[in-house]
């Protein structure tokens, strides 16, 4: 007997030793490519939370804090790299789930080569309603009706598929660094393999609990539906909704982790109306992907948003591949009576998560919500993984179908899928989708807490890369302790001005107040507090809080009241910061990831800010050209244009027109829709006795701008200095015509 079991256990061994290699396969060219700490995004935020059981952005995701809590506790490494090693085992684990589910499509296993259906067989009635599967050999997958024997082809076919997966540029991206897409992959394979297997509380169990981490898995519910689809009994579908609630109760968390208040307590869920709005997303609009809302709904915008969703599943090689091959699994699947039913399961999951979820939210196309949306391409991404090998089973039997000796047909069928599956992974191998030497976030969060003095205050008017990093050094690795600590958050001088993200400093309910009473409340606390503290801020607007000054010290500001002196060592030009800064990541062009070419020009924003401060417009205007070739495409980016012209102003009054014009230009050129500095740029041209130039400019104003006022009032005097009194009478009559101006009656008088 104990012969016998230890063969049976030597076997078990043997087959399970493909599915244990994937899965090392798979964690390791992760580990390799993974973040080695702080990335972009909501990274700093949900490692900060896990660390202090606090409760994330909204809803708040419990399940992903815990468990980010435990491999915290468990796992090697600083704490960031904890968290990114999380990620790197739930893809890793996702993969294995596919692996393990595509053995069971291919037309090497013996189920399918016999003409039998690769699901398993509808259950039977058992005398409680409970669906009763039939007696049959069960591999080591867990698969009933399988081939007991590990098919050496059937193993070879999936697991060159499985390169598609590692080299696509969404799976390789939420697998490197902390993210809760990492485990919203895993949980719908799981979800997906149990249903396969039947286990159908324990599918309803982990889709409650999944929920815990990201509500987009509801997306999935028809497709999980199809599956599960059996007459129940009443007993059944009561154990059923037990099992779900039960998973779903994750979300006590919420209530509990807000009791204890901690320093990071998204929306304070610690009674109904609350825990209400975190879990629903107020904050978002409930079904909107961001707070920036939605397009206007209609037939177009549904279509735009189609069109966005096929670019994004076909930018990159892997993933064209990959959606290719998936729609037509699905088409081949729904053709075949044996697969149609995981075919239309996969169809309504890839239907329901992809278009249905963008007309739903009918997100804005500006390039941030574009750069949001990739992760979201996920899910519709599992589902075209999941139907094609339903394709790739009818190329191989057309293949098969060929008249040759059968050594060739194995040679080239084996000989194509990995040509195939080695060319989609060559891109890969760049760095662009690697985050190996990524030190992005982590550098810029220690310059910030390089830039803030001991004992100060420091108040950021937004950016999730601040915020979160910020919250990532106090709370997870709890440095700069003299800016306050997790265990006491009411002392906390660190403090988001929305009071959103950090516990309210400005009075109870404060996020409840109109809008106009929380800038007074702001107001008034911040000049209070500035009578007797330092105030640092992280703004892109230096006249944030006038009449007091802002001026630029390193990526931050320190504020300046005009009563109060501002001593040497805190003075943005004999105390200088960027000499001290780490600034890893900046040099090459623009980043392929949005958030990243979102947070690298400010570095050039911020410096170029400085220099302006210390009269250097050349230098100044060098730093504004090279943010906005680092990122031209970043929503904040009319922040630059702003700048420049403004500090353009501030010349060509003092006039020093010469260094004015080319800051004028380029405010004009990066800022098209503010026809200001482009009538300016032809002022200074005038003044600069440039007279056919600036001539020439006007017109060209003119026709980006031509109901802009002011620019037929400056127009018509340069046209009057150079004796064109015909034109100049036209352009002042303009003028009266667009702002009824009677100055300009006496003008057109005089020329007669």
């Amino acid at each position: 007997m104990r012969i016998k079991y230890f063969f049976s256990l030597l076997a078990t061994t043997y087959y399970l030793l493909p599915t244990l290699f994937i899965f090392f396969l798979g964690f390791s060219w992760l580990l390799w490519n993974m973040a080695p700490s702080l990335t972009v995004g909501d990274a700093g935020e949900f490692i900060a939370a896990g660390s202090i059981l606090g409760v994330a952005h909204s809803p708040g995701y419990p399940l992903y804090l815990l468990l980010g809590k435990a491999a915290q506790i468990l796992l090697p490494g600083s704490i960031a790299y904890r968290t990114n090693l999380l990620s790197v085992a739930m893809v890793a684990g996702a993969w294995t789930g596919l692996w393990i589910i595509w053995r069971r499509f291919f037309s090497a296993t013996k189920g399918f080569s016999a003409g039998e259906s690769p699901l398993p067989p509808d259950p039977r009635t058992s005398p409680d309603g409970s669906p009763r599967v039939l007696a049959g050999p069960r591999t080591t997958t867990g698969f009933k009706g399988d081939s007991p024997a590990l098919n050496p082809a059937t193993a070879w076919l999936a697991f060159v598929f499985l390169l598609f997966l590692g080299v696509e540029p969404h799976f390789l991206t939420v697998g490197t660094e902390t993210e809760v897409f990492a485990l919203l992959g895993f949980g719908a394979v799981l979800i997906f393999w149990l249903l396969l297997e039947q286990k159908i509380l324990a599918a309803l169990f982990f889709f409650g609990l999944m929920l815990g981490n990201h509500h987009t898995l509801l997306l999935l519910a028809p497709a999980f539906l199809v599956l599960a689809w059996r007459k129940f009994s009443f007993k059944f579908l009561t154990a059923g909704t037990l099992a779900f609630l039960l998973g779903f109760s994750i979300y006590a968390y919420l209530p509990l982790a807000a009791a204890r208040s901690p320093a990071l307590n998204w929306g304070s869920p610690d009674n109904a109306a609350r825990f209400w709005h975190v879990l629903t997303r107020k904050d978002y609009g409930r079904v909107s992907l961001t707070i920036e809302g939605a397009e206007k709904r209609g037939i177009k915008s549904y279509v735009r948003q189609t069109k966005r969703m096929l670019e994004g599943l076909t930018k990159k090689p892997a993933t064209a591949a990959l959606t290719v091959l998936g729609f037509l699994g699905l088409i081949f699947g729904l053709l075949d009576p044996r697969q149609r039913r995981w075919a239309l399961s996969l169809q309504f999951g890839f239907l329901f998560s992809g278009p249905f979820f963008l007309w739903l939210g009918n997100p804005p196309f500006d390039a941030q919500t574009s750069g949001a949306l990739e992760r979201f391409y996920l899910l519709p991404l599992l589902c075209l993984a999941l139907a094609a090998p339903m394709a790739l089973d009818k190329a191989i039997k057309a293949v098969e179908a060929v008249k040759a000796v059968n050594g060739k047909r194995k040679f080239l069928v084996f000989s194509t899928l990995t040509a195939l599956a080695a060319f989609t992974a060559f891109p890969a191998f760049f760095p662009s989708e690697s985050r190996r030497h990524n030190f992005l976030v982590y550098d810029y969060g220690r310059n910030l807490l390089r830039s803030i003095a001991p004992n100060s205050y420091f108040f950021m008017e937004g950016g999730d890369d601040t915020m979160y990093s910020m919250a990532y050094f106090l709370f997870a690795e709890g440095r700069r302790p003299d800016l306050g600590t997790a265990n006491d958050p009411a002392t906390l001088k660190v403090r988001d001005r929305a009071g959103l993200v950090y516990p309210g400093i400005y009075g109870f309910e404060f996020r409840a107040t109109p809008k106009e009473v929380r800038q007074k409340l702001r107001e008034a606390f911040e000049n209070d507090l500035a009578q007797k503290e330092i105030l640092y801020y992280q703004t892109l607007k230096l006249d944030l809080v006038k009449p007091a000054q802002l001026l630029p010290l390193g990526v931050v500001q320190l504020r300046k009241d005009l009563n109060l002196p501002i001593t040497d060592h805190r003075s943005p030009i004999t105390g200088s910061l960027w000499p001290f800064y780490s600034l890893r990541g900046l040099e090459g062009p623009a980043k392929e990831h949005y958030r990243e070419r979102s947070l690298i020009p400010y570095y050039y924003f911020a410096r170029g800010q400085t220099q302006g401060l210390l009269n250097r417009p050349d230098l100044a205007l060098q730093d504004f050209r090279a943010a906005y070739q680092k990122g031209g495409d970043a929503i904040w980016m009319p922040n630059v244009s702003l700048e420049a012209g403004m500090l353009a102003v501030k010349l060509f009054e003092s006039d020093k027109w010469f260094e004015a014009l080319p800051l004028f230009q380029f405010a004009s050129e990066t800022g098209p829709k503010e026809p200001s500095f482009a009538t300016n740029a032809c002022v200074t041209l005038d003044k600069l006795k440039r007279l056919e130039d600036s001539l020439n400019c006007y017109a060209q104003v003119r026709q980006r701008h031509p109901d802009y006022a002011f620019l037929y009032k400056n127009w018509g005097a340069t046209l009057l200095s150079a004796g064109r009194k015909t034109e100049a009478r036209q352009a002042f009559e303009r003028y009266y015509e667009l702002t009824r101006d009677p100055q300009a009656l006496g003008w057109i008088g005089r020329i007669k």
